[in-house]
């Protein structure tokens, strides 16, 4: 059996429920997009029929309060001009003669068209953060074993199983392939200028040792570390456009 409504609705509701019947009586999609169930009450549900009638078999339920019922298409109720010229009883007399098309959860069904109102869409779920990939990204160092980074350094890993980059105030590239969860580092070839900027060539020294051999990483919230087992050092970089 179909839930009865709460006695004593709103009258704005009543009003806009009444409103919603002003349609064509037989329509593919009229309406809104998506309905809510209204009038039932809490813990109970509203059914689903394989018809539009209480005579049709159950074929689902909707619980109470639901949002985010799709509207497949209302029939019955009065057209806008039918509505206007009606008596208040013949306007609440229609109420009970629309029944909606309707889908919830995979199954679709005829629900009581005086249990619906305009409802919203399904929440959309945020996508989870991408993580940028390793390979093609420019990562500016921020920290050295703990030690925050100085001077323009940053690296770059390619595709062609090469790095190129700054360590601060030399530039260097080399080989370099990256597999899962490790990045083997050739011997790196850099530049020899010398390095005025205060802590800036220890930097280069300790980097240097960092990305030497094979090496593990990780990639967090944006963030790039790469370990050198070796010595337990670390450098952390972010990415940067």
């Amino acid at each position: 059996m179909i839930p009865t409504s709460q006695a004593g609705g709103a009258a704005a509701t009543f009003v806009a429920i009444l409103l919603g019947l002003a349609a064509p009586a037989l329509a593919a999609a009229d309406g809104p997009d998506y309905f809510r169930v209204i009038g039932v009450k809490a813990g109970n549900v509203l059914n689903m029929r394989s018809g539009p009638g209480q005579s049709h078999s159950v074929v689902g339920s909707i619980p109470a309060g639901t949002d985010g019922v799709r509207n497949l298409g209302c029939q019955g109720g009065m057209t806008l001009e039918e509505f206007s010229k009606a008596t208040e009883a013949e306007q609440a007399a229609a109420r009970y003669r629309r029944w909606c098309n309707v889908e919830f959860r995979g199954t679709t069904g005829w629900a009581a068209g005086w249990h619906l109102a305009e409802g919203q869409g399904p929440a959309v779920t945020a996508a989870p953060a991408v993580e940028p990939p390793v390979l093609g990204t420019k990562w500016v160092l921020t920290s050295v074993s703990g030690t925050p980074a100085r001077g323009d350094a940053w690296l770059t890993l390619s595709k062609d199983n090469t790095v190129n980059g700054n360590a601060g105030c030399n530039t260097f590239r080399g080989g370099a392939r990256v597999g899962a969860g490790t990045i083997t580092f050739d011997p790196l070839a850099s530049t020899m200028m010398a390095c005025t900027e205060d802590g800036v060539s220890a930097q280069e020294s300790d980097l240097h040792a960092v990305l030497l051999g094979t090496t593990t990483f990780r990639v967090e919230g944006g963030r790039l570390t790469i370990t050198q087992p070796a010595g337990n050092k670390t450098a952390v970089f972010e990415q940067r456009p």
